[in-house]
């Protein structure tokens, strides 16, 4: 027995053209949204850890003048 196209239900057919640029804009603005977070994350990353990169330089600093008594 083949099953002709005629034949097959709606929901078989798989999606319609409408359904996926549905789809495809909430992950383009999803996209839009989380990107920009991401890269100001990422900066905010690298500012924080050249601060803790500078205190760690000025503690061994402190550290050193304690050790030669200069």
């Amino acid at each position: 027995m083949t099953v002709g196209y005629s034949s097959l239900q709606r929901d078989e057919r798989g999606f319609t053209l409408v359904e996926l640029l549905v789809v495809i804009a909430i992950i383009g603005v999803l996209a839009a949204i989380i990107i920009p977070n991401v890269f100001m994350a990422v900066e905010k990353a690298k500012v924080s850890r050249v601060v803790a990169d500078v205190w760690a330089i000025k503690a061994a600093g402190y550290a050193y003048y304690a050790d030669t008594d200069d």
